[in-house]
């Protein structure tokens, strides 16, 4: 299948690049479609990953103001949010290297068996992203709870542990409303069948 740009603008840069296309694409019954006009959100490369005590089946998530509040005042449950870490990777950092330092300054653990799980596209009608899943275990014995994340870009984050029972019935009641998050713990879940 093909694709033509026909115009690329980009209309904003600051943490992200927002572009401006105008493309036109083969049609599965053939020919083209007529020319789209799409708008872009460039982020670049980005981690995430399941964190996992085998040994004591404790679920390390983090917790963290969103600013989603802004654009639905009426759900109040989710402007923080409980996840699973992320962050995006730094210009020609390694997704392995840029795991292991999110699961640092998130959550002060050095995991280890670290396995990728999949690449994937969180959003791919709007958002260019690609997002990095890991698996990864850790010990929760000496696990601290006190609040972390990097200063210098306002993060205030809180890990937290759960158990697989736990994990099961939040994703039941809707607690989860971040889609990493809840493609990771239904991941894990299914691991542990």
């Amino acid at each position: 299948m093909k694709w033509e740009i026909i115009e690329k603008n980009l209309i904003y840069q600051k943490i992200a690049k927002i572009w401006e296309i105008r493309l036109r694409f083969e049609k599965f019954q053939g020919g083209f479609s007529q020319i789209c006009h799409w708008f872009v959100l460039e982020k670049g490369n980005a981690v995430a990953g399941v964190l996992f005590d085998p040994k004591l089946k404790k679920v390390l998530l983090v917790r963290q103001f969103r600013p989603m509040g802004i654009f639905f005042p009426d759900d109040e449950q989710h402007q923080w949010m409980t996840e699973i870490i992320a962050g995006g990777l730094h210009t020609g950092e390694n997704p392995k290297d840029g795991f292991l330092r999110e699961c640092l300054e998130e959550a002060g653990i050095e995991p280890t068996n670290l396995k990728l799980i999949y690449r994937c596209y969180p959003s791919p009608g709007f958002y260019g992203e690609r997002m990095y899943f890991y698996y990864a275990e850790f010990d929760s014995q000496n696990f601290n709870p006190t609040p972390k994340g990097l200063e210098q870009e306002n993060e205030n984050i809180l890990p937290l542990l759960f158990s697989l029972e736990q994990i099961e019935k939040l994703l039941h009641e809707g607690y989860f409303a971040d889609s990493k998050t809840i493609m990771g713990m239904l991941w894990l879940l299914n691991q542990h069948r």
